[in-house]
């Protein structure tokens, strides 16, 4: 399955989506495309074991798309990194969390 197309994910903007996968891409091999897709396909999982609100299965299935979108640029900070990609990709006029959940 393509990561950018799946089902899960489209409640990402096209711009959020293209420029995860833009820097998953880039990223060592271990942490691209197809280790995403098993994350998200876990998170997946998880939502339907539990009884998770419909915004925090969102918020649960960006940070599951989203968590290594820094590892091309620091492997040992990529953690922190990411989280400010993460809040920058978010807190566009496309995202659909609100700021406190961003």
């Amino acid at each position: 399955m393509n990561l950018y197309n799946h089902p899960a994910l489209q409640f990402l903007s096209d711009r959020i989506r293209r420029e995860v996968i833009r820097n998953l891409d880039i990223n060592d091999a271990a942490h691209r495309q197809d280790h995403i897709l098993e994350v998200v396909n876990l998170a997946l999982e998880l939502i339907g074991r539990t009884s998770l609100s419909p915004s925090e299965q969102a918020c649960l299935l960006a940070a599951a798309f989203m968590h290594d979108i820094g590892c091309n640029r620091d492997r040992d900070t990529h953690h922190i990194l990411g989280a400010f990609m993460a809040a920058r990709l978010l807190g566009g006029e496309d995202s659909p969390f609100n700021e406190s959940e961003v």
